[in-house]
Formats: C-alpha cells, structure tokens, sequence
C-alpha cells in the first residue's frame, strides 16, 4: 500500500513538473515552444501513419528518422501538426502493427520515375510504399522484422515517425499520467528514458496564437525575421499555399521539407530595408524571374548568400540577368563579379526565355564568366580582369578554360600565356590543354606564333 502510494506521488510530481513545461506564458510573437515524453499519443488525431516511408530515398535506405528532434521537425514543416511520436528502439515499439496493416494497405506509386505519392489526402493511415525490405529480401508490410528469426513481428518499426493532432497540446494530459517530462525544446532526455521502457518517444509544439494555421517551422522563422507580422502575411498569402498538404512533407526547401514559398518569406522579411521586402515578397508570391535571389540563394558560389545585393542588381540590369545577379552576390569578389556584369557582352550569350541552358548559352540557373572568374581569382584584380577578357573572347563553351588559367598556381606572365593560348587554340578540345597536361607544348607552339 505504501509502495503504491509512492507511485502515486512519484507519477503526480513528474506530471506537475511536465505541466510547468507546458504552461502559457507570456507568448512572444511566432513563438513555439516544444516539449518531449517517453510516452506514445494513443488518444491523438493520426495525420500521417509514418512520414518516413513516404519519400523515395534510394534501395535499402533503412529508416528515415534515426533520432526524435528529425520527427518533430517533420511534424513543424506540416500545417496543422502539432504533435508527433516515434519508435526509437531498433527492435520496434509495441505491437498491434500487423492488424493495421490488415486494414490500411500502402500507398501506391509509379516507382522510381514518379516515387512520390503527391496525390494523396490526410489523414494518410497506410505506409508509404518506401518501408526497409522485409525477410529474404521481400517487401515488407512495414512493421518491424526481427533480424534473427527472419520474419516480420507485430511491432512497430524502428524510426517509425507519426505526425498527429491534438486539441490542447499545451495540456500535460495528452502524455498520459505515467509520461516522463524532458527538457523544453530537446528529446534527449525522453529518448534515453524510452530506451529503457517500450521505445516511444512523443512530443508536442506549442505555438503562440498569431502562428494559428502555420507549420511550426515557419511560425519560427518568422518569429527570427526582422518582421515577423509582414512575413506571417506572406506565409498566409493564397499563392504560398500547397493544394495537397501532404506535399509539406515531400518537397523540397532550405531544411529539406515544407513549403518553398511559406519558407523564403522569412528571409524577404530578414531584408534591411522595407523596400527591398516589398519587392522580394511579390517575387516569391509571383514567382517571378527575381525569386532566383531567394530561391536560388544557396545555389552557386563560396561567399555567404547575399539576397539584397542580388535584388539591387537585377534592379540595374533587368530581369533576364536574375540568374548571373543571383551568382555574383554568391561569389568570392562580389563588388568585382557586379563590376563586370555592368561591362561583360552577356546579353549576347543569355538563352532566350524558355530555354534551360547549356554549352551554346547560359540559362537562368547558370554560372556566368563573372563569377567563375570572380571565384577563380578572388584576390587578383588583374588575374579577373585577364580572365573576363579572356571569356569575352571565346564561344561561351570555352569560358571555363580561362577560368582554369586565372585559378592556375604560378606567376601572373604564366597566366597570361595561358590566356593566349586559350585564345589562339583552334576547337574546345586543344584549348581545354590549356592549363592541363598539354600546357608546355601549346605555350611553346603559341609563343612561335606570337614571334
């Protein structure tokens, strides 16, 4: 009976401790607070069985979610989710798996060409048709496999990750009363407490009421931005919105999931001026040839990503120049790559809207010579100026061999020797020797000429 009784306080003053976690405060604004438990969320509403087994990921990729802050992070990027659970013992957690499967078959798709089951509605209640193979190789159902005997078990599988929905998800109720409260915003704790118990480990987002209807995630990163009220208008805009929800889950964006859009208006907001946020939220909302600069803002180039730089030049050079403004802000010498796009013959060798690019022009998501010499050249003002000179001469396949001599170790009259030989071999194949195995004998046969 005293025994008992222990319990009893023990279990009430862990619930007291996890409802101080969760208790309001005063809510900042775009604030999410997130709390985790050794416990599974029985009572919960299921969105998504397992987001995990969703999204092709290559043969034999084994389970998705390997810790518990990737499965919060899964149920951030989607709207409505605010409470997930995962299966973090190799051997599965719990049981029951079998009879589900019974009822709720995979998702199907069209294999590797069309992986993805973008066409399916919440809740999503059956596997993804990406689960670990089963004994022998076969498909599995989804539930666990026990390595050892060879077959499938009636639990459920390790990094199983559930996106779930509760009423009230600051209520320390939906734990249940024997939950194990962890640090705010860390699994750690709960993840070392469901090693030694059945494996679940749950959690829950509380998000602050101005972030009503958005994915956590981006409650977040609006909550960092400089203003957080013109980037939750821009998350809520008709045109950042997906039609299916499930597709937060599938596609791709700066963290790998969620919405492209509802993601880069975080960083529109984070813009220094109030103009420059203008203007980049009408780009991304419209998706506009300038959304390149949000976009595409980790694309190219060694230096940090630079979106107000990108937006002011293609204010000075025009649309079509997005994609060369886009690279310069990225490059090793921005202010010398900008310098040369007011100069370089671009224009000429721009594709004509439509056209994807390639060797014969530089499309909308390609590296220019400004920039390739800028990187290639970072601290040599006349090795860049060699170098654009050097690409301004040649067809536009051959451009990268100019970079190669401007990135060539050696004295700046070996460079320029490499210049000229570029410039006077016949067909990309002989200047491509350029700077390579073959330089000696075409600087000497260049040198001959120039006598």
């Amino acid at each position: 009976m005293l025994r008992r009784a222990g319990a009893s306080i023990t279990w009430l003053v862990m619930a007291l401790a996890l409802g101080l976690l969760l208790l309001p405060s005063s809510a900042r604004a775009c604030e999410v607070r997130a709390v985790s438990a050794a416990a599974n969320l029985d009572g919960a509403e299921l969105l998504v069985l397992d987001a995990g087994s969703l999204r092709y990921r290559g043969p034999h990729a084994g389970a998705a979610f390997t810790d518990a802050d990737a499965c919060a992070d899964a149920c951030g990027a989607l709207p409505g989710c605010n409470a997930w659970t995962w299966c973090g013992r190799p051997g599965g957690c719990g049981s029951g798996c079998g009879a589900w499967t019974a009822k709720h078959a995979k998702l199907a798709t069209q294999g590797i060409a069309a992986p993805d089951p973008v066409d399916a509605n919440l809740p999503v209640l059956g596997f993804g048709a990406w689960t670990s193979s089963g004994p022998g190789g076969a498909a599995s159902t989804g539930c666990a496999v026990d390595a050892a005997r060879g077959a499938v078990t009636d639990a459920w599988p390790y990094g199983l990750c559930s996106l779930k929905r509760v009423p009230d998800p600051a209520s320390p109720a939906i734990f249940g009363a024997r939950a194990t409260a962890a640090a705010p915003a860390s699994s750690a704790a709960a993840a070392a407490a469901a090693a030694a118990g059945d494996g679940w480990v749950s959690g829950a987002l509380v998000a602050s009421p101005d972030c009503a209807g958005l994915p956590a995630n981006v409650c977040r990163a609006c909550g960092a931005s400089r203003d957080a009220a013109a980037c939750l208008k821009c998350a809520r805009d008709a045109r950042a919105q997906w039609r299916k929800p499930i597709r937060y889950l599938l596609a791709d964006g700066p963290s790998g999931r969620g919405n492209r859009v509802q993601n880069t208006c975080a960083t529109c907001a984070d813009m220094p001026a109030p103009g420059l946020r203008d203007r980049c939220f009408d780009c991304v909302l419209s998706n506009s040839s300038c959304a390149t600069c949000v976009f595409g803002r980790r694309m190219w180039g060694p230096g940090p990503p630079d979106a107000a730089a990108c937006f002011n030049c293609t204010t000075a050079r025009g649309a079509a120049f997005a994609g060369a403004c886009n690279a310069c802000a990225q490059s090793a010498a921005p202010a010398r790559c900008f310098a040369c796009l007011a100069t370089f013959p671009l224009a000429a060798r721009l594709c004509k809207p439509g056209a994807a690019g390639g060797a014969a022009c530089i499309g909308p998501n390609d590296q220019t010579p400004c920039d390739l010499c800028a990187n290639a050249a970072p601290g040599d003002g006349a090795a860049f100026s060699a170098c654009a000179d050097c690409s301004a001469a040649v067809s536009p396949e051959r451009s990268d061999e100019c970079t190669s001599c401007a990135s060539t170790p050696g004295t700046a009259a070996g460079q320029e020797r490499c210049f000229r030989c570029v410039r006077a071999a016949k067909g990309s194949a002989a200047g491509s020797r350029c700077a390579g195995a073959g330089q000696r004998r075409l600087l000497h046969a260049v040198a001959l000429r120039s006598r």
